[in-house]
């Protein structure tokens, strides 16, 4: 079922697109949709997931940066899409299986990942942040984390929900999702959801790199080592399967319902 939707997504005529590059040892994915702050289209979820498939056979790599285009990380699911193809409690069951499955995915790479955020990263592009080994925020202003899933009726389904729980502990994760809280590189990082902050006008990208994987990749003695390590500590924190499926199904409860339809229907795309 996934890769019919998979490939579905991929034939809508929706903008955006989703980049992979490799300098060296370490990859970059990109997000890009720049006029709506890089929220996922269907393309770009095919393509997303595309480039892990490629990232999981990438055996000399020791490092991803996962970011967006424009001055934005994301703006969650793009909202066309959500009322084109996933405005049933059904779709959004299969909306779930696709990306939580993907992040999944991501997170389990042998790879040091880092979500390097400049602008929003807002719902699903919350979420997104959570599926990366780091966060690394812009000082910009603007640069923001914010759980918006209450204020759309819904609640997080791409696994989110979980791995904040494991970031931020029980208490901080309600707050963040209950409370809607726009949380800049201060806020994020006294709660410990940002690991790294960037310099005044210095891309959080580059931050990622020069803070997070350059001592990494100087003080270990092959990437091999790193792999191993990455593996190691993916094994021990993986969200367990029973809990991916019940946020899965607390997700499939709310969404498509009466609230969540008035709140898509009127936000402006």
């Amino acid at each position: 079922m996934c890769q019919t939707l998979l490939r579905r997504l991929a034939t809508l005529d929706q903008p955006g697109h989703v980049s992979l590059t490799y300098v060296g040892r370490v990859a970059r994915l990109t997000l890009h949709n720049p006029d709506r702050r890089n929220a996922v289209s269907g393309p770009m979820i095919a393509q997303l997931s595309e480039h892990v498939d490629a990232l999981s056979r990438w055996d000399e790599g020791a490092a991803l940066v996962l970011t967006g285009a424009g001055g934005h990380f994301c703006a969650g699911l793009d909202l066309a899409l959500a009322r084109s193809e996933f405005s049933t409690p059904e779709s959004g069951r299969m909306m779930n299986e696709v990306m939580g499955g993907l992040l999944h995915r991501m997170r389990q790479l042998p790879l040091l990942s880092v979500a390097a955020i400049d602008g929003y990263a807002i719902g699903g592009g919350a979420e997104l942040a959570t599926a990366t080994d780091w966060r690394v925020m812009a000082t910009a202003p603007g640069a923001t984390l914010r759980f918006v899933h209450a204020k759309m009726g819904v609640s997080p389904g791409w696994g989110g929900g979980a791995r904040l729980v494991g970031l931020v502990g029980r208490a901080q994760a309600l707050r963040c999702l209950a409370h809607g809280m726009s949380l800049d590189a201060g806020a994020a990082s006294a709660i410990g959801l940002c690991d790294a902050v960037a310099e005044a006008g210095e891309p959080a990208a580059e931050a990622a790199e020069r803070l997070l994987f350059a001592p990494a990749l100087a003080h270990a003695a092959s990437t091999e080592a790193l792999r191993a390590i990455k593996t190691a500590v993916a094994a021990a924190s993986e969200v367990a399967a029973e809990v991916r499926k019940a946020e899965a199904a607390a997700l499939v409860s709310v969404w498509g319902s009466g609230a969540n339809q008035r709140i898509v229907e009127r936000t402006k795309v």
